[in-house]
């Protein structure tokens, strides 16, 4: 548990080294046929990426109403998400999965502010098409996409 600790003490993306910590303590506790040990560490295996998934998805709700306030305001959209700061925002929201600030990309009828997701390749802002789920498969970012 001192290792868990230590490791959930880390910042993105260091910090996702706990639930390959998990999945190796998962695979040991199998292979000594310690079912209960397992069981249980198998389940904390991706407790990391749940959790940055949770926290990029608010953070990205956070900027798109910032980017809305800013747009009422100034009845048109920034190129960047950089002028949202100080008024909108005290912060930029950083990708929880990467530590750099969230990304943002103008559209032609909206935009999209996006994180990269657990895999840690910036696919651009791509999403899911409706009704396909993404469980961070590889080739999507986390977004939130606005078109008018």
């Amino acid at each position: 548990m001192g290792k868990v600790i230590e490791l959930a003490s880390r910042n993105p993306p260091d910090y996702l080294e706990v639930d390959r910590h998990f999945a190796k303590a998962a695979a040991f506790s199998k292979r000594k046929r310690r079912t209960f040990s397992a069981l249980i560490f198998a389940n904390y295996a991706h407790a990391g990426v749940r959790e940055h998934d949770s926290l990029a998805r608010l953070r990205l709700a956070i900027a798109g109403l910032a980017l809305e306030q800013f747009r009422e305001e100034q009845g048109r959209l920034t190129d960047t998400l950089n002028d949202l700061e100080p008024r909108f925002l005290t912060e930029l929201p950083q990708d929880p999965f990467t530590g750099a600030e969230l990304r943002y990309r103008r559209l032609p009828k909206g935009y999209v502010i996006y994180s990269v997701g657990r895999d840690l390749i910036d696919d651009g802002g791509k999403e899911p098409t409706p009704g396909q789920l993404s469980r961070g498969d590889s080739g999507y970012d986390l977004t939130l996409t606005v078109e008018r």
